[in-house]
């Protein structure tokens, strides 16, 4: 079993030494922990982090101009969805601790679903309407028929999984994957709006008769594609924390995504602002488990074993009329609801979504290859 060594840096010592954000990495290797992977000379664009709203700000009773004003993400509705309401008033009513976040541009896109086409994989997890084969997610897209507003809601609750290589791999590179709500990107839009947490691992073969030596990397993160993912070093991550985000818009050029770690209490906001030309299509809400692109193309896959996503819910929170909802195993007559499941390069299936028992609850899971 790994176990955690926290690599934690100040921001002006990381600065100092490596211009990037190294978040929690869990090791059983002697010696220093690899740097960060992926990491772009580039500079962040179309991200900044946004200060929380006051101590004298209840985010339960605010109106809805000062929610706006101060960047206070959506609620969903008390009485419609209560247990969805608990679940957003813990993560907002929780946060102690602002601080300064490094923000590290990275070469990792979280883009928009690769259909894999209509033939049956060789093994299979879901099947019945509402199907699909991705080569890049794994998870559920509720496709939303109409869409009044423009001004979509989401979030996700959910326990980071610890960070394995490849099944039956040791292979000295880096295998990724990223956990994360959002919305776009499944049907007929080129953009996606979204936040979560990376969970990379990298396994290095060791002297001869020596055990290899495996790491895990950790971190938040936010990206509106087609910009590459910016990596976030506050809250910081570990494996075993819960974590809830939620991502929302409030213009076609202009969204949010609220990122909270229950174990250190930390909650930051980020504004997130698209390419020039590229604009939100609001059509799809979606929670997904992806291996993203890297080097021009689809990352191997991390073995994450499992990862449970808990309450997760969607709504149109810009509409003033009745609020639909929207979950992981539930799309209302408006909608159509899919189940994605992942398959690698050579078609087989590696990554799947299946019921918890709840139409809120979700569990991913890594069952194969990723060759």
């Amino acid at each position: 079993m790994a176990h955690l060594r926290n690599t934690l840096l100040g921001a002006a010592a990381l600065s100092a030494l490596t211009g990037t954000a190294v978040q929690a990495q869990d090791s059983n290797a002697a010696g220093a922990a690899p740097a960060a992977p992926a990491v772009s000379s580039a500079p962040v664009v179309g991200v900044r982090q946004v200060p929380l709203w006051p101590a004298t700000i209840d985010p339960a009773t605010a109106s809805r101009a000062a929610r706006a004003q101060y960047n206070i993400p959506p609620a969903p509705n008390a009485k419609t969805h209560p247990k969805q309401y608990q679940q957003w008033l813990t993560a907002v009513s929780g946060p102690k601790v602002q601080e300064k976040s490094v923000l590290t541009q990275t070469t990792i896109k979280n883009g928009p679903m690769q259909p894999a086409g209509s033939a049956a994989p060789s093994r299979t997890k879901n099947s019945g309407t509402g199907s699909i084969n991705s080569y890049n997610w794994s998870g559920s897209a509720d496709y939303l028929i109409a869409n009044p507003t423009n001004q979509e809601a989401i979030y996700s609750y959910f326990q980071v999984p610890t960070a394995n290589q490849a099944l039956n791999a040791c292979t000295g590179s880096w295998d990724y994957s990223s956990i994360w709500p959002g919305i776009d990107g499944f049907y007929a839009s080129g953009d996606v709006l979204q936040g979560g947490v990376e969970v990379d691992a990298l396994c290095v073969s060791g002297p001869a008769g020596a055990p290899n030596q495996t790491y895990g990397f950790y971190s938040a993160w936010v990206e509106w594609y087609p910009f590459s993912e910016t990596r976030v070093s506050s809250p910081e991550i570990r494996p075993g924390d819960f974590v809830f985000v939620e991502v929302w818009n409030t213009s076609a050029t202009n969204g949010y995504a609220y990122i909270y770690d229950y174990r250190n209490r930390v909650g930051v906001t980020y504004n997130l602002t698209p390419p020039s030309g590229t604009t939100l299509s609001g059509n799809t809400v979606e929670w997904v488990a992806e291996r993203p692109g890297v080097g021009g193309g689809l990352a191997t896959l991390t073995n994450y074993g499992s990862a449970k996503l808990y309450n997760g819910f969607a709504w149109d929170y810009g509409y003033s009329g009745t609020q639909t909802g929207y979950a992981p195993y539930y799309s209302p007559s408006s909608g159509t609801l899919y189940l994605v499941q992942m398959l690698d390069n050579s078609s087989l299936g590696i990554s799947y979504p299946y019921y918890s028992g709840s139409i809120y609850d979700e569990v991913f899971v890594n069952y194969g290859s990723s060759r």
